[in-house]
């Protein structure tokens, strides 16, 4: 029977090398410990109520200090109802970015070209918010509250509604990042989801 030599007294030990379990999956994304240091005590700190409420009136202010800087009213209703629902339900498939920036473009788009052809009305109105939820389902980007942002760029016919829908939607994504880690333990965007419509 074969034995290890012994080894000499004072010879130092070996380092012990880790080699990785190939039965474990490895994520490919940043855990949420690593992006916020803090976001678990901070997000358990408080109830869900809290996280919601302080969800939508940190997008707020971000809304209303944006429209500040570039002299033009972006803390508008479909906004806020953008930030109501990224913040409670952050994974929904309909609070992507793609949704809520391609959504709004979207939405704006319709409503500006409508607006431009037919101009106003009950009737204008209508069919403006039925288009844009139709396109939107068609190109994978609905988003329920930029259906109410074809509504407003038809009562306002000018590429302002396109720039204000754009730049806000953009804001709005750009602060989940940052938001969801402190108070929803989790990073954003979250993995692709089905579509609930698809």
């Amino acid at each position: 029977m074969l034995t290890a030599p012994d080894r000499p007294s004072g010879q130092p030990r070996s380092p012990q090398v880790a080699f990785p379990d190939p039965q474990r999956p490895v994520s490919s994304r940043p855990s949420v410990e690593r992006l916020a240091p803090n976001a678990r005590p901070l997000a358990q700190r408080f109830t869900p109520h809290a996280r919601l409420g302080a969800g939508v009136l940190l997008t707020g202010l971000l809304l209303a200090g944006a429209g500040a800087l570039t002299h033009s009213s972006m803390l508008i209703a479909p906004f806020a109802a953008t930030a109501a629902l990224k913040h409670a339900a952050p994974h929904s498939p309909l609070a992507r970015p793609r949704n809520i920036i391609g959504g709004y473009v979207v939405g704006a788009l319709v409503g500006l070209a409508l607006g431009l052809c037919v101009g106003g009305g009950t009737v204008a109105m209508a069919a403006a918010a039925a288009l844009a939820a139709v396109v939107m389902l068609s190109l994978d980007v609905e988003h329920p509250p930029a259906v109410a942002m074809a509504v407003v760029a038809l009562g306002t016919p000018t590429p302002w509604a396109v720039q204000v829908a754009a730049a806000g939607a953009v804001v709005m994504t750009l602060s989940m990042v940052v938001l969801a880690p402190l108070l929803h333990r989790s990073a954003y965007p979250a993995r692709a989801v089905e579509s609930p419509l698809g």
